[in-house]
């Protein structure tokens, strides 16, 4: 037994859909100080994953060795016959302040400040990237010689996501669209937060130029796209009520 017990807080969640096709089935929010972890589980599999997912300890929270045991008893709950659910370690930061410093000559522009007949967007490549500053709600980009260099966006909720094309990384592109999406989010009431992967520094190290701040660790509990059709029906029921863009975090 643990000399330092872990609080489990479990909550009935949906399973996400990701618009690539990737499923969060649960997303765990673990403070700081690894002493309470807040899990988000789909009603269907309540009690089975809570009984499950129970058994971390304080101990066990950075261990690989116990993620992957956890993982294949989920496996094993939704009759996969080999394994495919993924459990990841993840960070979370949240923008605490009340105003965002532009730079002087900041490179990044808003697509809601950018007529879709524009010359510099008539002008630009037509990629995905292109495809995202057209289509999404809320985006800033940067636009380099007639291409979009780097974007970044989020669907409404708060959570950003980010990507620069690999010729335009470390020229302080992806800084400079965070900081005009977080500028421009903040003067709609919106305060925004960035979840990543515990080992992609990159985005870390954007998100702490930019002036967000660490607030939580989190697990990321999800099925890849490509096992889309072999998840059970009571959960396919669930996940067609809940994409990731109308997620309110």
């Amino acid at each position: 037994m643990s000399e330092n017990p872990l609080q489990h807080v479990f909550k009935i969640a949906p399973p996400v859909l990701f618009p690539e096709g990737e499923i969060f089935l649960s997303v765990a929010s673990i403070d700081l100080s690894g002493k309470r972890i807040e899990w988000g589980v789909p009603g269907c599999l309540f009690s089975q994953m809570e009984r499950i997912l129970s058994k971390l300890r304080k101990e066990d929270i950075d261990r690989v060795n116990v993620h992957r045991k956890l993982a294949a008893q989920i496996d094993d709950l939704l009759a996969f016959k080999s394994r495919i659910v993924q459990w990841r370690r993840a960070v979370e930061f949240n923008y605490n302040q009340d105003e965002v410093r532009l730079l002087e000559t900041e490179p990044a522009v808003y697509n809601r400040d950018v007529p879709k007949d524009s010359l510099i967007v008539l002008e630009c490549k037509h990629d995905r990237f292109l495809s995202c500053f057209l289509t999404h709600p809320y985006c800033a980009a940067v636009i380099e010689g007639n291409e979009i260099a780097s974007i970044c966006w989020h669907g409404g909720n708060r959570a950003l996501s980010i990507a620069t094309k690999e010729k335009f990384r470390n020229m302080g592109f992806g800084s400079s669209c965070v900081r005009m999406l977080t500028r421009r989010s903040l003067a709609e009431g919106r305060r925004l937060s960035i979840g990543t992967e515990a080992d992609n520094h990159p985005l870390i190290h954007i998100a702490i130029k930019v002036g967000y701040e660490l607030t939580n660790k989190m697990y990321w509990i999800s099925l890849p796209a490509k096992y889309r059709e072999l998840i059970p029906s009571q959960v396919e029921a669930e996940l067609s009520k809940a994409r990731f863009d109308d997620i309110q975090r």
